[in-house]
């Protein structure tokens, strides 16, 4: 419960986006979502910077690997600054978008500094749509997380995406066309009692880049802003 509250910082705008005068027209969002294009030559790393805050940046590491049913997915490592994996996801990529097949959450024990990969129960998977979406379409995304360090703590993630409209970002002093939406998220723990986390914000995904911005908050003012500070392909060795 600890863990999760203690993300929430309050948080000043620091990646420079800005409305376009003109609309984009946009027939295709695939150059929107991860690049996994290169990911047959080079694997993928991210570096994200919170906004605001003392804390170390996290990253995320892309490589393209099998689900469990033998079919391609982009495998994620979301990583700690020590390297150490926290989270790790298989997606597999569609002819209409991204969908989740696959998420594992690693907890570590406190006490013995023993490790736990868990897997999670996947409720919505619709991760990112290729398809230009009207502004009353949403994409679902929901998990179930049984702790195994703390046996009668479980976690529900519930996030819902709804095209805002199209953007340009600035990155590395270049301009990129992007996506703009609306971000709504609910966290509920649940141990002896039920805390519920109820978050608004946006994100923001750039052509060629990916994910480029996160920010939401609660009601009561309270925030998490997340901005990419790094981008770099790695050849692969094998």
């Amino acid at each position: 419960m600890k863990n999760i509250l203690k993300f929430l910082v309050v948080a000043t705008l620091l990646f420079s986006v800005s409305c376009t005068d003109k609309k984009e027209e946009i027939q295709n969002w695939k150059d929107y979502y991860t690049p996994y294009q290169r990911l047959s030559d080079s694997d993928l790393l991210l570096e994200y910077s919170y906004s605001g805050s003392e804390q170390a940046p996290f990253y995320w590491y892309y490589t393209l690997g099998n689900c469990d049913d033998g079919q391609e997915c982009v495998i994620g490592q979301q990583l700690d600054v020590n390297s150490e994996v926290q989270v790790e996801t298989k997606e597999m990529v569609l002819n209409e978008g991204v969908i989740l097949k696959q998420q594992t959450i690693i907890e570590i024990d406190t006490l013995t500094e023993q490790r736990y990969a868990t897997d999670v129960a996947i409720l919505a998977d619709d991760l990112f749509s290729f398809k230009e979406m009207s502004m009353d379409q949403q994409l679902s995304y929901a998990i179930l997380f049984h702790s195994s360090v703390y046996d009668d703590q479980k976690t529900s993630i519930s996030r819902k995406r709804q095209f805002l409209g199209d953007t340009t970002v600035t990155f590395e002093g270049k301009s990129y066309p992007a996506l703009r939406f609306k971000l709504s998220e609910i966290i509920d723990i649940e141990e002896v009692g039920h805390l519920e986390l109820n978050l608004e914000g946006e994100e923001t995904y750039a052509k060629g880049l990916g994910l480029v911005h996160t920010i939401k908050g609660t009601s009561d003012g309270t925030m998490i802003e997340f901005y990419l500070s790094k981008y770099e392909y790695i050849e692969k060795t094998n």
